[in-house]
């Protein structure tokens, strides 16, 4: 009885390895998860981009915003409005969530206090990624 079952296991699974009716069920079924986790990092991806690229324009200009109120001797103790000013001005899509930038003097080659640094981050889920690591 016991070499009936497997004699019966044996023929389904020759019947099954010799079927060629579902192959493009089966791959369709191992390339459906890998084509919509290739689109959701290309999203995510997108989207930190703009995110960096806007965040780093942003404390390009508060640094430059600074250096030259620094020039001027009515706003040299000013500068890091000006810095504030410049950086909030030049947020657009990461303004609900970039932090407050650090605006600072620094030495610069064999100068004291003659170079501006700022920066700035930011935090926020991706909506794919976080999905997957459950962080930001």
């Amino acid at each position: 009885m016991r070499s009936d079952r497997y004699r019966i296991i044996d023929q389904f699974v020759r019947r099954l390895v010799g079927d060629t009716g579902g192959n493009a069920m089966l791959f369709m079924a191992l390339a459906i998860p890998t084509l919509i986790g290739g689109a959701g990092l290309a999203v995510d991806f997108s989207q930190w981009y703009v995110w960096k690229h806007e965040l780093q324009l942003a404390t390009d200009q508060a640094a430059m915003g600074a250096a030259w109120a620094r020039t001027d001797p009515h706003t040299q103790d000013n500068y890091q409005t000006r810095g504030s000013q410049d950086y909030y001005a030049n947020l657009a899509v990461t303004s609900s969530f970039a932090n407050a930038p650090t605006i600072s003097l620094s030495d610069y080659s064999n100068g004291n206090d003659n170079s501006v640094v700022v920066t700035a981050t930011a935090t926020k889920a991706l909506p794919f990624s976080s999905f997957i690591t459950g962080k930001s």
